[in-house]
């Protein structure tokens, strides 16, 4: 980040980001907080990970060196570019206001990422998966809990 982006400015243009961008952010911003699993969402996860593997049809697997090769042509190529983010008439590189975010102190990341999915779920038309918001709100009341 070439310049120091103001506390209040990077929280308005963060909550402007788009949701691809929110995934990352989002762990960024509470991913360094440890937590304690809950043995009941580990459990979960399990039998859903064991229930994808029985109803997966052998015959659409892909082989792991066509995907490794997918994924070196794809890193072969640029990034597409992200459209900055407008605050207060001023224009803000996404990188630059993921970086600024995770700067931020932590009591103000969790607020962050409390605002924004408080937000996502209240509209009804949340940009994001239905498991992404409920794992996301449990894993931010853990990160929550493990501060105080």
């Amino acid at each position: 980040m070439t310049t120091t982006i103001p506390r209040e400015r990077a929280i308005a243009a963060a909550m402007k980001l788009p949701a691809e961008s929110w995934a990352l952010l989002f762990e960024l911003l509470i991913g360094d907080i440890p937590v304690e699993t809950d043995p009941e969402v580990e459990a979960a996860w399990l039998a859903e990970v064991e229930r994808r593997m029985r109803e997966t049809d052998p015959s659409k697997l892909i082989p792991g060196d066509v995907v490794f090769a997918r994924v070196r042509a794809a890193m072969g190529k640029p990034r597409p570019e992200r459209s900055p983010v407008e605050v207060s008439g001023v224009i803000l590189a996404v990188r630059d206001v993921i970086e600024a975010c995770e700067a931020l102190p932590v009591a103000d990341r969790l607020e962050l990422a409390g605002r924004y999915l408080e937000r996502e779920q209240a509209s009804g038309q949340s940009r994001h998966p239905r498991t992404w918001l409920e794992d996301s709100a449990r894993w931010l009341t853990a990160a929550r809990a493990a501060e105080c």
